[in-house]
């Protein structure tokens, strides 16, 4: 059951000119469609609408935003509140069965249980006249339907993101007993910035209570599991709302639902006999990890689905972040096996002759051959990779690996042996080792992240920015370790310096950094001019904590050069870490511009010094109005 308006754009609150839309059976813009037949919502004869609006204490009922087989929905505005909400009531009052007016209730306290962010909330429940009713919050973006009719298809990762709150929010129901039975995109509402609300728990099954009798088929054809199209309704829980989710999740890459027949009746057939048209078959650009996932949700078998939604949503949000996934694709042998059982019915048996053995036989080795030539070439495939990416030089090591996080599952397979058996006999020291292990690091493999976070410190300054990527999927891990190594007083300056250089990718918020900022800027600008490029751009991410201790030392390295009293070995050096922290810290006070430092930084210098135009662009822009320079002469 929808609670937005289907004409609603912007404004929540009502037009001067609001007419509450009329209960015509050919209305052509329903939102809503019926919760058990997913048929579109009847409406009653022109002219009866406004002699049957409710009367809600507290409330001003402005219209009706739609109907389904078990309640209707009004708009309404809280009066004393002054904001939109919406009343639902359940439909035929108090003639209806109380089965109903169980569930009705049921409903209520089923969202009342719930509070968060991703699933509209219940503000009052109560009954006036005889007649129960609950306020919800009232959502006015819309609802996923109609968006997907509007603007067709989402893109995949778009698609992915969406899906996650979804299964956040139903896993917050799960997590209370909850199933909702009824997820399609036509229960779930946009707010104006596109965030999802869950709706329309009318159907839902709360505990161990449930008011549905065996063999009832209960849900939305296009959306429901098959043991809900088969109504074994002993066998329906949370896998079947990860079902829905996975039906959502087609629809919303493909552009159309995983079944949809000409009837209701043809869809259920669909939903219980066949096997979904793989979304790349549609759209070759979906990730092929993000297939797998949409496909293990709409698995036939219950115990072949994610478990919970909560574990959909983990697996969704390791393909967000670039972690490994769980879900593994069905296999050759699987869908040929899928095939057999769905043509061996009892007609099937009967026709089942001698010569339809053979042929058979001779399928199954056609099959089998056809598996050993893609295994082979899958092999020949991941042994291709291996070699390039051993090879590879620091820049290329990012595209190779990106190509074998793309690769079909089968070539992801042999490759991991390849490169778990190069790793085991190459040390992290050299090239093929290291190589190596970042190519491991694109599965689950925390130990290879520790062991490249050791070598890290050590590595050359250049290899410094393309490894760290690779440790960011592993940061809660790797961090600690590398924190040790930069706390370390007695380690090597140039690992302190390299394992704080991988931190501003992985903890750049720690308090720490203004603790080890000294050291780390006086050992960069002390550092060759070639190592000081590296690292001055690795440690971008902690100008907050460098730019003040840059600005203490170019002060300093001034008085310094200008006492006269260096020797030359000591001036020599000082002027060039000089000249090394005015190009550092002009890269941050354009970052990190504030008025206080740019005051004493324009006392320093008058407009012939050689510094001046590193500065002289933000000075102008940020100094209102403008600081006189000094007149004295560097």
């Amino acid at each position: 059951m929808s609670f937005s308006d289907p004409n609603r754009t912007a404004d929540p609150a009502p037009p001067s000119d609001f007419t509450p839309v009329s209960r015509n059976a050919d209305r052509p813009n329903v939102m809503c469609d019926d919760p058990i037949t997913g048929s579109a919502p009847t409406y009653g004869n022109e002219g009866t609408y406004l002699d049957t609006l409710p009367t809600i204490p507290g409330y001003a009922i402005e219209g009706e935003i739609a109907r389904g087989g078990m309640g209707v929905v009004y708009r309404a505005r809280h009066l004393q509140l002054n904001r939109p909400a919406a009343i639902k009531m359940i439909l035929g009052g108090r003639y209806q069965s109380q089965a109903a007016q169980l569930r009705f209730s049921i409903e209520a306290e089923a969202i009342a249980a719930l509070d968060h962010p991703y699933v509209v909330h219940v503000d009052e429940f109560g009954t006036h006249e005889g007649l129960p009713y609950f306020a919800l919050e009232y959502v006015g973006g819309g609802t996923l339907a109609r968006r997907l009719a509007r603007d067709g298809k989402l893109n995949p990762r778009e698609a992915a993101e969406l899906v996650v709150k979804l299964a956040d929010g139903i896993a917050s129901a799960h997590a209370k007993g909850i199933v909702h039975r009824d997820l399609k995109p036509g229960n779930i509402l946009l707010t104006e910035a596109g965030e999802p609300k869950i709706t329309d728990f009318g159907l839902a099954k709360v505990g161990q209570s449930d008011l549905t009798t065996t063999g009832a088929v209960m849900g939305t054809p296009s959306y429901m599991s098959p043991e809900q199209a088969a109504g074994r309704t002993k066998e329906v829980g949370t896998h079947s709302d990860v079902y829905a989710l996975g039906a959502i999740l087609y629809e919303l890459m493909t552009g159309r639902p995983p079944f949809k027949g000409d009837s209701a009746t043809d869809t259920i057939q669909q939903v219980l006999t066949q096997e979904p048209q793989r979304p790349r078959a549609l759209i070759p650009l979906i990730p092929r990890d993000l297939e797998t996932i949409c496909l293990k949700c709409l698995a036939k078998e219950p115990s072949k689905r994610f478990a919970t939604a909560a574990d959909l949503k983990a697996d969704l949000t390791a393909y967000l972040t670039g972690y490994p996934i769980t879900a593994r694709p069905v296999s050759i042998a699987e869908r040929v096996w899928k095939w057999v059982q769905r043509e061996n019915s009892a007609s099937f048996t009967r026709f089942l002759t001698t010569t339809t053995l053979i042929s058979v036989l001779i399928a199954i080795v056609v099959v089998a051959t056809a598996m050993a030539i893609q295994e082979y070439r899958d092999l020949e495939r991941a042994e291709i990779l291996e070699t390039d990416l051993l090879n590879a030089n620091p820049e290329r090591v990012s595209v190779v690996v990106a190509q074998l996080r793309d690769e079909d599952e089968s070539v992801r397979e042999y490759a991991h042996g390849l490169l778990t058996k190069r790793a085991n006999d190459e040390p992290v020291t050299n090239s093929l080792g290291l190589h190596a292990r970042l190519g491991l690091l694109t599965y689950d493999e925390p130990d290879r992240a520790l062991e490249v976070a050791a070598y890290l410190p050590k590595s050359r300054p250049e290899h410094l920015h393309a490894i760290r990527l690779f440790l960011i999927p592993y940061r809660k891990v790797v961090a600690p370790e590398l924190w040790a190594v930069v706390m370390n007083q007695r380690a090597l300056p140039r690992e302190r310096v390299q394992a704080a250089g991988a931190l501003t990718y992985l903890d750049v918020v720690d308090a720490r950094w203004t603790e080890v900022a000294p050291f780390i800027a006086e050992t960069v600008v002390t550092a060759s001019p070639r190592d000081f490029v590296v690292w001055s751009q690795a440690l971008e991410g902690a100008g907050w904590a460098l730019k003040p201790v840059l600005l203490d030392r170019y002060a300093l390295a001034r008085r310094r050069i200008e006492s006269r009293k260096l020797t030359t070995s000591a001036l020599v050096a000082e002027s060039a870490a000089f000249e090394l922290t005015a190009y550092w810290l002009a890269m941050y006070v354009e970052k990190y511009p504030d008025s206080n430092s740019l005051n004493k930084l324009a006392k320093t210098m008058d407009v012939t010094d050689r510094h001046y135009r590193l500065f002289a662009d933000v000075f102008a822009r940020e100094l209102k109005p403008p600081v006189e320079p000094s007149k004295s002469s560097k």
